[in-house]
């Protein structure tokens, strides 16, 4: 908790000095294409782990000078595509920074996030011998529901393409309660 406060200590510090970008955030589109590396459990309970990329796309549409909401999917694969995960769900974001800096025109953007949705975890499921008979299912399914709440940050390198960052605890399908993924950022304004 200490270092999530320090964290945010220094964004807004940081972005009361970045004043050089129009980022309204009402009535503006902001798409991300994220990637994070998570470990999964491969062996049942065995302590067995592996990494596997998740990628994960975002649209974003603000409804006020602070707050925009949205919805993300996304998508894993591991054990050489035999098990995949798709995750789904809707978003919102409080952007902090307009509370502090007075003016339209910033690179920078710090802002609370929160997100609710569920995952599929598709999976050839093992088939003990002697069972083959009994046309059990090829592919198997199991749903999850996932959330979290954590701190997000923006910088803008042009005046509507930046990269992103964010930081969240919360229930997640992969082992960690904690999650972090990182990549670009559109803003589309009207």
């Amino acid at each position: 908790m200490k270092n999530l406060t320090l964290i945010l200590l220094f964004t807004l510090l940081v972005g009361t000095n970045l004043h050089s970008q129009e980022s309204y955030i009402k009535n503006r589109w902001t798409l991300k294409l994220a990637y994070a590396n998570y470990q999964i459990n491969i062996s049942n309970g065995a302590w067995k782990y592996e990494t596997t990329g998740n990628y994960q796309l975002e649209a974003d549409y603000g409804f006020l000078n602070f707050l925009e909401a949205g919805v993300f999917g996304g998508y894993s694969s591991w054990l050489m595509g035999n098990e995949s995960l798709y995750t789904y769900g809707a978003n919102f974001n409080v952007h902090i920074l307009p509370f502090i800096i007075k003016t339209e025109n910033f690179r920078f953007d710090a802002y609370l996030t929160g997100k609710v949705g569920g995952s599929i975890h598709r999976y050839e499921p093992y088939i003990l011998p002697g069972y083959e008979a009994y046309n059990l299912p090829k592919i198997a399914h199991r749903n999850m529901l996932e959330y979290g709440v954590g701190l997000g940050g923006a910088f803008y390198l042009f005046k509507h393409f930046g990269v992103f960052a964010e930081y969240s605890f919360g229930k997640y399908f992969f082992i960690d309660n904690k999650k972090f993924r990182a990549g670009i950022v559109i803003k589309l304004n009207k």
